[in-house]
């Protein structure tokens, strides 16, 4: 199994290198001398300042929980997390590694998927609101590039993230109604519901997080979370700026996700072969075969095999040296007179969730 894996891997580095190559042939990597040293080490430092984004978000939503994480752990801990996901077919090794890796700390298993739920219910958010902005920015002005709009882009994401988190926290009870009902109604969600139960546990589980961080902690979580995605996204438009080739930010940042999302139908480890040959077909109307080539080498190695290189040394010191299951690292520290392990009812109890199609009720 483990050399299943490992072949994967090779697999998918290999076309992600093998279909930019074939679509844009040699002159790709004469076009990719064109960006600097200095430009490719802002792109690396942008990806590394990422994970620093994130872990500063899992340290506020663990302290949420009443644990104190380093610094060094949280963004290692992510690291890890991203070369796990990047190494499993659709990312399916980063929830188990982020349990394992938090368990070593402290926090039991219920809390750590409270706080990935959490997690992912805030990047939802952010994506609910930004999807609709770029489609809108690109159709009202899809002659220029709108990396130039930084702030006013950041601001309106920010405003209208921060509203939908609110309606979420204060009217999440007549979401679930609403969809117990769809289940009830729709006959392949039917067939679902226990999967869905767990879905509306977790569900419940991170409104109840969220209710317990107080207005500012919100506020910065979802900043960090905008900051991540937003320097995420950009990679691609700077090192096309770099080439001397300018595509409207609002049209990348749709293709990139949409490409993201087609690459994992591939269900190689990374998306390898699938997310270059649907981004080269996204990125046609714009751009010759040649740049389109270097930018997809240039952007899949700050994304793809830059985690693979900084994360597998991570992996093998944090599974290599870590204590049983439960023991806080030193640095770590637990606050509000509490472990990560205490029974806490508001997030590690089971709910009773009543799905409405045949009046019975599921837990």
């Amino acid at each position: 199994m483990r050399r299943t894996g490992v072949w994967l891997i090779l697999l998918s580095i290999t076309l992600s290198l093998a279909v930019p190559l074939a679509y844009g042939g040699i002159d790709a990597l004469s076009a990719l001398r064109e960006v600097s040293a200095s430009s490719f080490a802002l792109l690396l430092a942008m990806a590394m300042l990422s994970w620093v984004f994130s872990g500063a978000r899992l340290r506020l939503l663990a302290r949420a929980l009443g644990v104190r994480l380093s610094a060094k752990t949280a963004v290692s801990t992510i690291v890890a997390c991203e070369f796990a996901a990047v190494t499993t077919p659709l990312g399916s090794g980063s929830l188990p590694t982020h349990v394992l890796l938090l368990s070593r700390r402290g926090i039991s298993a219920g809390r750590t998927i409270a706080i990935m739920a959490t997690d992912r219910a805030v990047d939802l958010i952010f994506f609910a609101t930004a999807l609709p902005f770029a489609v809108a920015a690109y159709v009202l002005d899809a002659k220029h590039s709108d990396l130039s709009r930084w702030g006013y882009t950041a601001g309106v994401l920010l405003l209208a993230g921060l509203c939908l988190l609110y309606l979420l926290i204060h009217h999440h009870r007549f979401v679930t109604v609403r969809f117990g009902r769809a289940i009830s109604v729709i006959p392949w969600l039917k067939t679902k519901r226990w999967r869905l139960a767990r879905l509306f546990i977790h569900f419940h589980n991170s409104v109840r997080l969220l209710f317990k961080m107080g207005r500012g902690p919100l506020v910065l979580l979802y900043v960090l979370c905008m900051s991540h995605w937003l320097i995420r996204y950009s990679i691609l438009p700077l090192l096309l700026w770099a080439t001397g080739h300018a595509v409207p930010w609002s049209y990348l940042f749709v293709v990139q996700g949409l490409a993201l999302f087609i690459g994992q139908m591939s269900m190689l480890p990374g998306g390898g072969g699938g997310v270059e040959l649907a981004l080269s077909m996204l990125l046609r109307p714009y751009l010759n075969p040649a740049i389109t080539a270097a930018a997809l080498l240039g952007w899949r190695f700050v994304t793809f095999h830059w985690s693979l290189i900084v994360g597998a040394p991570v992996v093998l010191l944090l599974m290599g040296r870590g204590p049983a299951a439960g023991n806080p690292l030193k640095g770590d520290a637990v606050v509000d007179g509490r472990s990560g392990n205490d029974d806490d009812p508001g997030i590690d109890d089971h709910y009773d969730v009543r799905l409405p199609d045949q009046g019975s009720s599921s837990g």
